[in-house]
């Protein structure tokens, strides 16, 4: 089980702190990557970890960590999307 999840889990902000440092950089260019603005990347990644923290009780121990921040973000990337389109 990954330690950082199980903190975040029972409200660490430390933890949270942490894990929003080692992820942000990667998700934002991974946004990037795929909607080519700075403005929708920006904006996801910090929705993504709003959301994180929002339902960080029901964050699946038995999934990586990187792999639930990266789905967060994939599903609200599709939800502006769409606003968009």
């Amino acid at each position: 089980m990954d330690p950082l999840l199980m903190k975040i889990k029972a409200g660490d902000n430390c933890a949270f702190n942490e894990v929003f440092y080692l992820f942000s950089g990667k998700l934002y260019s991974f946004l990037f990557n795929k909607t080519k603005s700075e403005y929708l990347s920006n904006e996801i990644t910090q929705l993504t970890f709003i959301k994180l923290w929002r339902y960080r009780e029901s964050l699946n121990v038995d999934l990586k960590l990187s792999t639930q921040i990266f789905q967060i973000a994939k599903t609200l990337m599709i939800d502006e999307l769409r606003k968009e389109g």
